[in-house]
């Protein structure tokens, strides 16, 4: 038999009764933090408060899921009282046991429909008709001009000198866009 060497730690090593690793990839038990739990027999009991209202809450989807259903859905039952066409709207009480949710709840629910804060937010589109009229009928007076006016000229009226400095103001820095829109602009006290 050869000699026995050094016990690599990256080998398990395999004993009648247990085995053991040493690698870092199996789990190694670990010691529970804490005190050990008590079985229920031995632990020392305190009665609990009465329950004095059962809390449940409700998302916004599902109240206004109920409230579709009473509005919309409809029952077939030819022989019920308030029956138009053989149809009738379902009862607060027949909600109550398709969704699971309280009946005093569904009956607050039905009472507060129409306030604000159970209506959805509606985005809302902001329109001035008057105003995008005007902006339009100027729009329209504008291009017509455009049209009128010689592309070259135009763009002539809109560049500066190639001699001049584009720090210091002139009758053409922005002249041309202001004569093409029929605006009286002053530059250094100057009137255009």
């Amino acid at each position: 038999m050869p000699p026995l060497g050094e016990i690599d730690l990256n080998v398990v090593q395999r004993t009648p009764t247990t085995v053991t690793t040493h690698s870092p990839r199996l789990p190694q038990a670990e010691a529970q933090r804490g005190p050990k739990k008590l079985r229920l027999v031995d632990r020392l009991y305190t009665a609990p408060k009465p329950i004095t209202r059962i809390e449940r809450s409700y998302s916004p989807r599902t109240r206004d899921s109920v409230l579709m259903f009473l509005i919309h859905h409809r029952i077939y039952d030819p022989g019920h009282r308030k029956s138009i066409g053989g149809y009738r709207s379902p009862s607060q009480d027949e909600a109550s046991k398709m969704f699971q949710i309280p009946m005093s709840t569904i009956n607050t629910w039905w009472r507060k429909r129409d306030e604000e804060k159970f209506k959805k937010a509606v985005d809302r589109i902001i329109s001035w008709p008057l105003l995008e009229k005007e902006l339009y009928a100027r729009f329209l007076e504008a291009r017509r001009s455009l049209l009128e006016t010689p592309r070259g000229r135009s763009r002539l009226d809109h560049k500066l000198p190639a001699t001049q400095d584009a720090s210091t103001p002139t009758s053409s820095d922005g002249a041309g866009i202001a004569r093409w829109l029929g605006i009286t602009v002053r530059i250094n006290g100057e009137q255009q």
